[in-house]
């Protein structure tokens, strides 16, 4: 697939394509199923697959960028990094107050 992709061959590209159109479409109606039948369940699985994504990664990617090393690899300094977290710990926080009161508009079926 990756050398059909790289070539431009659409007799790849295009059945790629659809296959994922496809997918997301099944998955966005099976979600939409699940939320509707079993809202807490589904809930509850989504943050523990968050939860347990970020125990993964805190210690094996996110902690390790924060040393000498890992500063001096991205040429950042731990200030500017330290911002940048904050910023985009107010930025997820707003995005997400703002989305959970699109939410309370939204009518559920």
């Amino acid at each position: 697939m990756a050398a059909g992709i790289a070539a431009l061959d659409f007799s790849v590209i295009i059945p790629l394509g659809l296959g994922g159109l496809l997918c997301v479409l099944g998955l966005a109606k099976g979600a939409e199923w699940a939320f509707n039948h079993y809202y807490a369940k589904m809930y509850h699985f989504i943050l523990g697959t968050v939860i347990g994504s970020s125990i993964a990664l805190f210690p094996t990617q996110v902690f390790p960028s924060f040393s000498t090393e890992g500063l001096a690899t991205s040429g950042l300094s731990f200030t500017t990094t330290l911002i940048w977290c904050l910023v985009a710990l107010v930025i997820g926080t707003i995005f997400s107050y703002q989305f959970s009161k699109f939410e309370e508009t939204v009518e559920r079926d």
